[in-house]
């Protein structure tokens, strides 16, 4: 029998593995697309010495009797990167059992195994990119398949006003009418039927959905954010052959049918702070990396992770430079000199 125990997965990119304060977040969907080089370093890091990881398990003998392999590796599940370790096992372990080997492992990930393997650079495209199977969080947990099934089973139903929807421009989803009752069992019963159909694809399912009352229906929104996959061809079929059964209509539609169309509304301008790229070096992993800590600097985190999303998935040097170039305002090294010694003068 198998035991796998799961963790989260972070990553970041950097010259440097031992200075954090240069690394550029990675996105899970950056994480995801080197999963298998990911587990190919881990796999040549594991036997190294000849040594299998069992043979550093010293905590109970009656685990040990228990265990005849142990292997660490990486997985998507939902769109979300993750390490486990998978363990064979001549019998089931017992909760005790199954603690103290969670306490081991997470001891391996933040210590052990995982803090040698955090100094081993992976080659991208984007430059190397070093991983993480432990954090400073928290939320940190080591879990079961049971647990994770269970953790992968929840949903978020945020409850709106339905003129809500109407500064949802640019946005698309489904909306389905008339959900009498207990609203998970309508989310469960939706991603279920679309799943079997094949139209939600790669496991992903509709996590994070909108409630609201309109014309004296309750009614859910399923929006179609980045982290759905869908077959649209498949989608569209079904929801004209199911309307009758759902009152499944676009959200676009449903705006303009129902609640009178969108607002427009003006969009704000970003506000782009200084960041002096002009004399630095050209590399873009660095030039991406100053950036970052600039928009962090003056508290734009989020902005910074996006831009380095962003980057990480564009298809050129100069598309990656035009990016940069959307969230800062580049500026000259010899500026900052200049105004340096502007202040100087001004002060005497």
């Amino acid at each position: 029998m198998k035991e796998k125990l799961y963790f989260p997965l972070t990553a970041a990119f950097q010259n440097d593995p031992y200075d954090d304060e240069e690394a550029c977040e990675s996105s899970d969907v950056t994480i995801i697309r080197y999963l298998d080089e990911i587990n190919s370093e881990l796999t040549v890091y594991q036997n190294m010495d000849g040594n299998t990881m069992l043979n550093f398990f010293d905590e109970d003998d009656n685990i040990s009797k228990k265990m005849t392999s142990m292997k660490w590796g990486v997985c998507a599940i939902d769109d979300k990167p993750f390490g486990f370790v998978e363990i064979e096992l001549t019998e089931p372990l017992t909760e005790d059992e199954l603690k103290m080997l969670k306490d081991w492992i997470e001891g391996q990930n933040s210590d052990g195994l995982g803090e040698g393997f955090e100094q081993r650079a992976i080659e991208t495209d984007y430059g190397d990119m070093y991983v993480s199977m432990w954090q400073w969080d928290s939320d940190y947990e080591i879990k079961t398949q049971s647990e994770m099934d269970e953790m992968f089973n929840q949903y978020s139903i945020s409850t709106i006003d339905a003129q809500d929807l109407r500064h949802m421009k640019g946005h698309e989803g489904l909306v389905v009418q008339g959900c009498g009752g207990d609203l998970n069992q309508w989310i469960n019963g939706i991603n279920g039927e679309l799943s079997d159909r094949g139209i939600l694809k790669d496991g992903t399912k509709f996590r994070n959905v909108y409630s609201f009352k309109n014309e004296n229906l309750t009614n859910l929104v399923f929006p179609f954010d980045e982290k759905i996959k869908l077959d649209m061809g498949k989608f569209a079929m079904w929801r004209l052959s199911t309307h009758e059964q759902f009152g499944g209509t676009w959200l676009s539609d449903y705006v303009d049918n129902h609640l009178g169309g969108y607002l427009d509304e003006k969009p704000t301008e970003k506000i782009k702070p200084d960041c002096a790229l002009i004399g630095e070096d050209g590399n873009i992993f660095n030039l991406m990396g100053i950036a970052s800590r600039t928009l962090c600097e003056n508290g734009m985190a989020d902005e910074a992770k996006e831009m380095c999303d962003r980057i990480t998935h564009s298809d050129s040097y100069y598309s990656a430079l035009n990016i940069i170039g959307e969230y800062v305002n580049i500026t000259s090294t010899d500026e900052d000199m200049d105004d340096d010694y502007d202040e100087g003068i001004d002060m005497c």
